[in-house]
């Protein structure tokens, strides 16, 4: 039996040509040990770092590392030569293997230690020492891929990151309950919480601040397999290959596992493709009942692609979001609490389409910049892989746009029961006509920065809710739920023919018309049906194409207006039912306002104090006041009453009511000031019905505004 021995600081060899080569410790306490096929470091320091000549395992071969609790160790191959590992790596603690010129984890081999980084990357002693992971790319070398076909697992609540301009898996990876991060790029930053959770930064990747463009890539003997070809659309070679434009690519076609009593958390980031391909399955899922399930983020600052399977199950989270996202198949956020899992996709701008239409199934070909043949920067996602989410909720989320113009088969959208969906879009999200949403038991946002075109939408037993921040909302279909929510503050809502129809919830609608079509004349009609409330906030100003800013048909249990000075007039059912008298509120409010009458003279402080309160609130009802000293109240009825523009200051004036046989004068400061609604007009003189408010002032007294019982 030969073995060897040696301390910190003396170079290892001698050693079989497949085991670990010119091993020199650089820093910590580490002896070598050999014995046949198997290599051992016993590191009794914290940390740990050995540079190699060259660094491979061959079959039925072993190199393992014995490390005191929570020791790492740096691994650094300063030869030329690629890393092989074909048999068994251990460690109880955590390895770093780099090597600028390519690592291939082939079938045969099996690593297990406490956690993992595998690199083609550079990091200095300097960096590690201190535990700033810095990696970055060395000038002057080629780039350099990693490859796993074998099978790589950490301990349970261990990490284990692949780093390199190119990565590609089609073995197994597996963390239990621990977080696992692949990042195809040419730089990356490894940092930990608090809490000891990884958190893996990509300056070139979905969320970074500096793009790179994509540079060539030599592959060696072995890493161009059949399904990493697909990908990169280049005939596999059992050679070593020169790929041009292939940096910031990363595709599994394998396993990666972060499963567990709790789901763990896997990412995948790249700076030009990420690709889930159809064998693929990446997970994060809760083994045990009432566990919670993970986290999942298939990312890219170019395509991310997704046709394979995503699991979170146990209600976790799975994201997929990049330039140009494509989603084909269905993730899979079931078995956790109802609506608890969350399907996100936050692209810049994303296309809905139909699967048997224009979807395109295969993997894009990046590297020629066309993005599979759609428009770079857009990406896609199946109305039928949006049907198939079982729970939960889907979140599209566009910083630019979301559009939806291809009618499936059955021409609609049919969520399963109890899945919400939302839409948002930071610019405009357009739906073409003859689109239909179908929800049973979810909820159904669409909410847009600019204008909208939404779909039909029908919800059973949930809530609808159309928003445009700062656009308009033109309906391409009837729209029906429990409770709706219409909400275009800064444009108007055209229904365009078709029926709003709400449950006991109510349809609430905030805007600054509600228009029946477009272009809407005087007979343009918004038909709103409800069990419940219709509660109308119209803020104007009136739409120039329209006859009215809102005239509304329908059944209604109850109703409310809610209207300010700028907004046109309202009709419901045909009948004008203004009410702009308090700024932002409506007939029947709460609102109090106290003021103090002065004694003497023509009463001017309290004169100016009550137009500037009849000013603000939209109506100028100066020609009620009176230098009457009487004490007397309007009533209930319909009153003729001079113009408000006719008068610049308070005096007594007669106001006529159908009903008395006599004029009856108007007391000092007895003034209307809600819900006057004017109906009808005659030169100098308007009709307005009293209702709800009155001002009452006497000389001496305190004023304020009551509501009548």
């Amino acid at each position: 039996m030969f073995r060897r021995t040696l301390l910190a600081g003396l170079l290892l060899t001698g050693w079989a040509h497949a085991l670990p080569e010119g091993g020199q410790v650089i820093h910590g306490q580490i002896q070598l040990q050999g014995n046949g096929n198997i290599l051992q470091i016993l590191q009794s320091s914290p940390q740990g770092i050995i540079n190699w000549s060259s660094f491979n395992i061959s079959p039925q071969e072993l190199v393992r590392f014995l490390q005191p609790q929570q020791g790492v160790t740096l691994n650094r191959v300063t030869g030329s030569q690629a890393s092989l590992i074909e048999g068994m790596l251990q460690a109880n603690g955590s390895i770093f293997l780099l090597n600028p010129n390519g690592i291939l984890f082939t079938s045969t081999a099996q690593v297990n230690t406490g956690s993992l980084v595998a690199s083609t990357l550079s990091m200095s002693d300097s960096d590690f020492l201190q535990g700033k992971y810095h990696l970055l790319q060395a000038p002057g070398i080629p780039m350099a891929a990693v490859v796993n076909q074998g099978k790589l697992e950490v301990g349970e609540g261990g990490y284990l990151v692949l780093s390199a301009p190119l990565i590609h898996n089609e073995g197994l990876i597996v963390a239990r309950q621990g977080q696992i991060s692949l990042g195809a790029s040419s730089q990356a930053t490894l940092s930990f919480d608090a809490q000891g959770l990884l958190s893996v930064t990509i300056p070139d990747g979905w969320r970074g601040a500096q793009a790179q463009e994509a540079q060539t890539v030599l592959l060696t003997r072995g890493q161009l397999t059949d399904s990493l070809s697909q990908v990169l659309a280049t005939p596999a070679s059992p050679e070593a290959i020169s790929l041009p434009l292939a940096s910031g690519i990363l595709s599994n076609s394998g396993v990666i596992s972060a499963d567990g009593s709790q789901g763990g958390r896997v990412t995948l980031n790249s700076s030009q493709l990420t690709a889930n391909l159809a064998s693929g399955t990446i997970s994060a899922n809760a083994l045990e009942s009432g566990g919670q399930g993970g986290h999942l983020e298939i990312l890219s600052a170019g395509t991310a692609f997704s046709s394979g399977q995503l699991q979170a199950r146990g209600g976790g989270f799975v994201e997929l979001s990049g330039q140009s996202p494509q989603l084909l198949r269905a993730p899979d956020v079931s078995g956790g609490l109802a609506s608890s899992g969350v399907v996100l996709l936050d692209p810049t701008s994303v296309e809905i389409v139909n699967l048997a239409g224009s979807f395109d199934s295969f993997v894009p070909d990046v590297r020629n910049g066309n993005g599979g043949g759609r428009p770079q920067g857009v990406g896609t996602v199946s109305v039928q892989a949006l049907e198939a989410v079982s729970s939960g909720t889907i979140r599209l989320e566009a910083t630019s746009s979301i559009l939806w113009n291809v009618v499936p088969s059955d021409g609609a959208l049919d969520l399963q029961p109890g899945v919400n969906l939302s839409m948002t879009s930071g610019g405009t999200l357009l739906a073409g006509a003859g689109q239909l949403i179908r929800a049973n038991g979810g909820n159904v946002d669409l909410s847009s920065a600019g204008d909208m075109t939404a779909p039909g939408v029908q919800v059973r037993n949930g809530d609808l809710s159309l928003n445009s921040d700062a656009g308009r909302i033109k309906l391409e279909g009837n729209l029906s739920a429990e409770r709706i929510t219409l909400n275009a503050p800064a444009g108007s809502i055209y229904t365009q023919g078709h029926v709003v129809t709400g449950g006991s919830g109510g349809v609430k609608v905030d805007t600054l018309n509600l228009l029946g079509a477009s272009q809407v004349g005087p007979g343009g009609v918004a038909t709103i049906n409800t069990t419940g409330q219709l509660d109308l906030g119209i803020f104007g100003p009136n739409d120039a194409n329209a006859g009215a800013a809102a005239r509304v048909q329908g059944t209604q249990a109850d109703f409310v207006l809610r209207q300010n000075s700028q907004s046109g007039d309202v009709y419901r059912n045909g009948v004008l039912v203004n009410d702009r008298s308090v700024s932002g509120g409506g007939a029947g409010g709460n609102s109090e306002v106290e003021t103090e009458s002065n004694s003497g003279g023509q009463h001017s402080s309290l004169e100016n104090e009550v137009e500037t309160e009849l000013r603000r609130s939209g109506q100028d009802l100066r020609g009620l006041a009176s230098q009457s000293t009487s004490q007397q109240l309007l009533s209930t009825g319909t009153y003729w009453v001079p113009s408000p523009n006719s008068h610049d200051h308070a005096s007594l004036l007669p106001v006529s009511n159908p009903s008395l046989s006599s004029p009856t004068f108007v007391p000092l400061y007895t003034l209307q000031l809600v819900s006057p609604q004017v109906v009808d007009t005659r030169g100098d003189f308007w009709q307005a019905f009293i209702e709800d408010f009155i001002l009452w002032v006497e000389p001496e007294e305190e004023s304020r505004i009551e509501k009548k019982p």
